[in-house]
């Protein structure tokens, strides 16, 4: 994989972190409403809503799009973009 698609590709992780972690931690009832929004609703089946848990799934999605910024400064490191990227994948499979 060349560098630039690698860059682009984690530029499109941090936007989409960046997008939903804010989301979910400065309106965190909107988002638990909404999520993943285009008239869908995932998350009040799973139960009631929770500030707690919708802010810190916020934070993670920020520390996310932090890791990710990371990773594009140093996307010629394959290591560092699999050690930053990583818990992106831990997370998905639950």
């Amino acid at each position: 994989m060349s560098i630039k698609l690698r860059r682009a590709l984690l530029a499109v992780l941090a936007f989409v972190a960046t997008y939903t972690g804010g989301w979910a931690y400065f309106a965190p009832e909107n988002w638990y409403a909404n999520f993943p929004g285009f008239g869908l609703s995932w998350l009040p089946q799973l139960g009631p809503y929770n500030m707690h848990l919708a802010m810190d799934d916020g934070a993670m999605f920020l520390a996310m799009a932090v890791l990710s910024l990371f990773a594009i400064r140093y996307a010629h490191n394959m290591l560092v973009v699999q050690i930053t990227e990583g818990p992106r994948v831990f997370r998905t499979g639950f």
